[in-house]
């Protein structure tokens, strides 16, 4: 949930600003299990964002097994400061 939930939000910023995408962090995460999650299920991840502010992107989530949600989830995740990231000149 979590690693799906930055995956969206970068694509989902990338996709308002027209810029390449760039790397997010956690800034909280909810989840709720529902339902035990079978092991001999072929699982569906899926995720949206539903708002975007500034460098804070809200997702929502879901893990479903055979079609039946076993798992929602939201997450608020940061766009990390170009200058903060790895390769990037601080100076």
């Amino acid at each position: 949930m979590d690693c799906h939930g930055a995956a969206t939000a970068a694509a989902a910023k990338a996709h308002e600003d027209g810029k390449p995408v760039s790397r997010f962090v956690t800034a909280s995460l909810t989840v709720n299990y529902l339902t035990p999650t079978p092991i001999d299920a072929e699982l569906t991840l899926k995720a949206k964002a539903v708002e975007i502010k500034g460098r804070k992107v809200s997702v929502e989530m879901m893990l479903l097994a055979a079609g039946k949600v076993c798992v929602t989830g939201s997450a608020l995740m940061i766009e990390v400061k170009e200058s903060s990231q790895p390769g990037c000149d601080s100076g």
